[in-house]
């Protein structure tokens, strides 16, 4: 993820990686949540007032039991999450 050292000086959001725990959601939940993220982060770095940063390792965390969130995202998990909002949520955190 961009570094948030250019606004060393003023307030960050820091991504842990304990948000991306989606056991107990349906697909339709995960996509609503990272379409969220993606908005989120996206006005958030528009604004420029915020250093976005996201938490060390955070595509090996487990997102789902047998998943990482790095095969989540980049689909190598059998899912019915919008493929464009997985390409976002991968392109927002890395």
């Amino acid at each position: 993820m961009r570094s948030a050292e250019k606004n060393s000086g003023g307030p960050r959001l820091v991504v842990d990686e304990a948000s991306f725990d989606f056991r107990g959601l349906s697909d339709a939940q995960i996509e609503h949540h990272l379409d969220e993220l993606n908005e989120t982060l996206r006005t958030l770095r528009a604004e420029d007032r915020f250093g976005v940063a996201c938490a060390p390792m955070w595509d090996a965390v487990k997102c789902l039991d047998d998943c990482e969130l790095y095969q989540f995202l980049c689909g190598e998990y059998s899912s019915n999450v919008d493929r464009d909002t997985l390409l976002l949520s991968h392109t927002q955190l890395s």
